[in-house]
C-alpha cells in the first residue's frame, strides 16, 4: 500500500489503531506502513531510547544486517537525533542500522513529557526536503503518541498482575522458608519480567528453619541467598550468594536503614553493586524484607534494559517484601511454639521418669548408711555408700529444676507464702552451705530481723542457690558475706564473694535459662544445668521483687536480691498465690 503526499488517507492509516488499546507492535507497524508510502521509503524504522542505548522495537522493509542496540556513543544519524532533540538528515550509511551510502536518511526525536523516549527514521533513495522532514516529525509524533497509550496499557496491565500476585500471596498461611524463597524468586522474575531476581535472608533464618536454633542478635550482619530465579543463559553474579553487610555498599545499606534502593543504569553508575554490573544488568531495584524491629533480608531485582523499574515496582516490591516479612515471622512463631510445646513434654517425660530411680537410689544409699553406722564397714565401703547418697541429692535437685523450668514455663509455679524472718532464713542456708566447705567462711551481717511475706522454702531456695555459686566460683576459698538490709517497703539481701568474677557479657546474660559462667573453663563438677539462676530471678520476680549482679572479672561478685516486707500478723494457714489450676506440675 503507497499514498502519495496528497493522499489523506496516509493520515488516517497512520493514526489507527491509536486509541483502539492495541499492542505498541501492531500500532507501530501501521504507522511504519503508512510512514513508508508518505515518503516513497524504502524502510522506516522505531527506536526506543533508554539511557545511552538505542534499542530497535518496530521496523518495516528494514535490511537483515541491522543491529538491534547500539550506544549513542557510536554516533549516527538516529544517535544526534536523540542527543540533540531536533531532526537530522543524512546518508544512510553513516547509519548502524543500514551502512547503506545509496539511501538518504531522516530521523526524528520521539519525545514525550520533555524526555526523548526513542528515534523515527526513514530511508530512500532520493534526498528528504524540508516539507518531508517536516512530516517525519509529524510521524514522530505519532509514534510516541502510539508508545504511550502501549506503555499506559502495559501499566495497566502490569498493575492488574501486580494486584493478583499480592492477592494470592496474602492467602498463603505457613511456608517453609527455603521452598518458599525459591518460589517467590521465580514468581517475583516471571510478573516483572525481569532478568534476575534474589531473596537474601539472615543467616540465623536459615539455620533455625534447619533446626540449629541459632540466636538472632549475632547472625544479622551476613545475608545469604535463600531463592533465586534468571532467565536461561543469564550470568551468575559475583558475591551474591552472600553478603555482608558490615563491608557497606548499597546493599548493606538498604538492608541496614530499611529503605529501597533503585539505581537506573548502573553501567554508568560506579556505585552501583559490581557483581550485577559485571553481568550486564542496568536496572536493579532492592527493597528491606521488614521484622519487627529490624530487616530480616533483602528482595533483589534485575533487568538488562535501563529504567526498567519504576514507582509501581517499587510499590508491588514493597507489599510482596511486607508479606514475605509477615510469613517468615509467623513461621519463626510457629516453630518457636512447636519446639517449646516438644521441649516441654521432654522435660516433662524426662523429669518424672528420672525422679523415680533416682529416688529409689537415695533410699537404697540411706539402707546401706544404716547398716554402715551398725556394722564394722571399711572405711572407703562407707565413703562409697556417702558418695552414692550426694550424687542421688544432686540429681534429685537438678531433677527439681527441669520441674520447675517446665512449671515456669507454662505459669504453673506455685508460692505458698507466709510471713517468717528473713535473717533467720538467710542464717539457716548459711549454716547449710558452710557443713560443704572448708576452704570458705561464710557470715551474715546487718540487721538482726527482717520480716517478709514471701514462700520460705523457694527463698530458702534463691539464697542456697546464690551461696552455692559463690561457693562454686570461689574455687580459691575466701570469705563469703550474706547482708540483709531494710528500707521503706523492702528487704533487701546480698551474697558477696570473692571469687573469678565475671565479664560484663556473662552478668547481662547470668540469669538466662541453661547460661553457664565459664562453662569449658571450670571442671565439670563446678556447672550444673545453668537452670539455678535463671529459677531464682522467676521466683525472685513472682514475689514482685528485683534480682541483680554487680562482678568484674577477679574481683568477685555481688548478687542481690530485693523483696518487699510486711508488719502484718503471722496468719495461721500459708496463702497460695500466682496459682494457675489446682495442681503444681510435676
Amino acid at each position: 500500500m503507497s499514498f502519495g503526499s496528497d493522499d489523506p488517507g496516509y493520515l488516517e492509516f497512520a493514526l489507527a489503531g491509536l486509541g483502539d488499546g492495541r499492542e505498541v507492535g501492531p500500532a507501530l507497524g501501521g504507522l511504519l506502513a503508512a510512514a513508508r508510502g508518505l515518503l516513497n521509503a524504502d524502510c522506516a524504522y522505531i527506536l526506543r531510547c533508554e539511557g545511552s542505548v538505542l534499542s530497535l522495537i518496530a521496523s518495516d522493509n528494514l535490511p537483515h544486517r541491522s543491529d538491534g542496540s547500539v550506544s549513542l556513543g557510536v554516533g549516527g544519524p538516529e544517535a544526534r537525533a536523540a542527543i540533540i532533540a531536533e531532526a537530522v538528515v543524512d546518508r544512510a550509511g553513516n547509519s548502524p542500522y543500514l551502512g547503506r551510502g545509496d539511501l538518504a536518511l531522516a530521523a526524528a526525536p520521539i519525545v514525550l513529557r520533555g524526555s526523548v523516549v526513542g528515534v523515527f527514521a526513514a530511508a530512500r533513495q532520493a534526498l528528504f526536503v524540508p516539507s518531508e522532514v517536516r512530516w517525519v516529525r509529524i510521524l514522530a509524533r505519532i509514534a510516541g503518541i502510539a508508545i504511550e497509550n502501549a506503555r499506559l496499557l502495559e501499566a495497566e496491565r502490569r498493575r492488574a498482575r501486580y494486584g493478583e500476585t499480592v492477592g494470592a500471596i496474602g492467602t498463603i498461611e505457613r511456608v517453609q522458608v527455603q521452598p518458599f524463597c525459591q518460589r517467590m524468586a521465580a514468581v517475583i522474575n516471571d510478573v516483572m519480567a525481569a532478568d534476575i531476581t534474589d531473596v537474601m535472608l539472615c543467616r540465623n533464618l536459615l539455620q533455625v528453619e534447619a533446626g540449629h536454633g541459632v540466636a538472632r542478635a549475632p547472625e544479622t550482619w551476613e545475608l545469604v541467598r535463600a531463592g533465586e530465579h534468571r532467565i536461561e543463559n543469564f550470568g551468575e553474579p559475583a558475591g551474591l550468594d552472600r553478603i555482608d553487610t558490615r563491608a557497606g555498599g548499597a546493599f548493606a545499606a538498604s538492608f541496614k536503614t530499611g529503605v529501597p534502593y533503585r539505581c537506573a543504569d548502573a553501567q554508568e553508575n560506579p556505585k552501583a553493586p559490581s557483581g550485577l554490573r559485571t553481568i550486564g544488568v542496568r536496572s536493579i531495584l532492592v527493597i528491606p524484607i521488614p521484622g519487627d524491629r529490624e530487616a530480616q533480608g533483602l528482595l533483589i531485582v534485575g533487568s538488562r534494559r535501563p529504567a526498567a523499574f519504576d514507582s509501581d515496582d517499587a510499590a508491588f516490591l514493597r507489599l510482596v517484601a511486607e508479606r514475605v516479612g509477615l510469613l517468615l515471622r509467623h513461621s519463626a512463631i510457629e516453630r518457636d511454639h512447636a519446639r517449646a510445646a516438644a521441649r516441654q513434654e521432654f522435660l516433662s517425660v524426662v523429669s518424672h521418669e528420672l525422679k523415680t530411680p533416682v529416688a529409689v537410689i537415695k533410699a537404697y544409699s540411706e539402707v546401706l548408711d544404716r547398716r554402715a553406722g551398725l556394722s564394722d564397714w571399711p572405711g572407703q565401703d562407707r565413703t562409697i555408700v556417702e558418695r552414692i547418697g550426694e550424687q542421688a541429692d544432686r540429681m534429685l535437685a537438678m531433677i527439681e529444676q527441669l520441674l520447675d523450668l517446665q512449671r515456669i514455663e507454662i505459669g504453673l509455679l506455685e508460692l505458698q507464702v507466709s510471713p517468717f524472718d528473713l535473717t533467720e532464713l538467710a542464717r539457716g542456708a548459711a549454716e547449710a552451705v558452710q557443713a560443704t566447705t572448708d576452704a570458705h567462711t561464710i557470715s551474715l551481717d546487718g540487721i538482726d530481723t527482717c520480716p517478709v511475706v514471701a514462700d520460705r522454702r523457694r527463698i530458702d531456695e534463691v539464697i542456697t542457690n546464690l551461696l552455692d555459686n559463690a561457693v562454686k566460683y570461689s574455687p580459691a576459698g575466701g570469705p563469703i558475706v550474706v547482708h540483709l538490709a531494710r528500707s521503706e517497703g523492702w528487704a533487701h539481701l546480698s551474697v558477696h564473694d570473692e571469687g573469678v568474677g565475671m565479664s560484663a557479657d556473662d552478668a547481662t546474660r547470668v540469669f538466662d535459662r541453661f547460661f553457664q559462667v565459664g562453662a569449658g573453663t571450670y571442671r565439670r563438677g563446678h556447672l550444673g544445668l545453668g537452670l539455678g539462676l535463671y529459677i531464682a530471678r522467676e521466683i525472685v520476680a513472682h514475689h514482685g521483687g528485683r534480682i541483680a549482679v554487680q562482678s568484674e572479672p577477679g574481683r568477685g561478685s555481688i548478687f542481690s536480691v530485693d523483696l518487699p516486707v510486711s508488719t502484718v500478723d503471722l496468719i495461721a494457714e500459708p496463702e497460695t498465690i500466682g496459682v494457675v489450676g489446682t495442681e503444681a506440675a510435676g
